[in-house]
């Protein structure tokens, strides 16, 4: 299963959003090893993502876990999308 790597995150929101994603990558065999979560105010995005390699990088708006913004998908669909990119 991948690791996770949390930059920043304020209450674990985004952290335990992650740890989902990595279960449902787990599913799918993906080849991601680790997903690094960062996240803050002023974004103009409720979730950015880009795929290094075996590493996923997620930037988060951090006013997303309070309800302003959505991340705009569940961890099984981002999972289901990155194995098509991969």
């Amino acid at each position: 299963m991948a690791t996770i790597n949390v930059i920043q995150d304020y209450d674990d929101y985004f952290s335990n959003w992650a740890k989902s994603l990595a279960e449902e990558l787990n599913n799918l065999n993906s080849s991601i090893k680790v997903i690094h979560v960062d996240s803050g105010p002023y974004r103009s995005y409720g979730m950015q993502y880009h795929l290094t390699g075996n590493e996923l990088y997620l930037d988060l708006y951090s006013a997303v876990r309070n309800g302003f913004g959505s991340i705009g998908c569940s961890p099984k669909d981002l999972a289901k999308e990155l194995e098509q990119l991969s």
